[in-house]
């Protein structure tokens, strides 16, 4: 018996992956085109977005993600970004992100300085901290539920081999 077509297998990942390392992005922070953004409350307008076209942190960046206290520590190449975003003049309404787990957007938040006059109502990075260890801290004043715990994000993590359920 012949066989006229060829059968192929095609495995789907949850993420992208590079030429460099072929194992699959599960979690991703972007930066957002600021064309996009009007005001801090933009979960809504989620999909509508415009993200950057590459990710500023992904799960490779990452040595840790302690769940419970949602803190991470970059790798030097990340902290050494977010560094520098500590020295830019500030904006009032931050630097905004979106957060995406395995190729979905869960989340918008802020990149945020200390000393801003205003408070933030989406999760934020505190970017004039010390170098090494920053947290997602929830917004001051909430305007829905909290997604830095959604599970996808979890999963994404714990999958990337970076999350950790317990604090350092």
């Amino acid at each position: 018996m012949q066989w006229s077509a060829i059968a192929f297998l095609f495995f789907v990942s949850c993420a992208h992956t590079d030429v460099a390392n072929p194992a699959p992005i599960k979690f991703e922070v972007y930066l957002i085109d600021k064309a996009s953004v009007r005001g801090q409350g933009y979960n809504e307008l989620l999909d509508s977005l415009i993200l950057a076209p590459r990710p500023l942190i992904t799960d490779r960046d990452l040595q840790a993600y302690y769940w419970p206290s949602h803190e991470f520590i970059p790798g030097s190449h990340v902290d050494s970004i977010l560094q520098e975003l500590s020295s830019r003049p500030y904006m009032s309404a931050g630097l905004p992100f979106v957060v995406v787990a395995c190729g979905e957007r869960i989340y918008s938040g802020t990149f945020w300085w200390g000393y801003s006059n205003s408070l933030p109502r989406v999760p934020y990075i505190e970017v004039t901290t010390w170098p090494g260890k920053y947290k997602i801290r929830g917004p001051f004043f909430p305007l829905g539920l909290d997604l830095r715990s959604d599970s996808r994000i979890h999963d994404a993590l714990q999958t990337a081999g970076v999350l950790r359920e317990s604090q350092q």
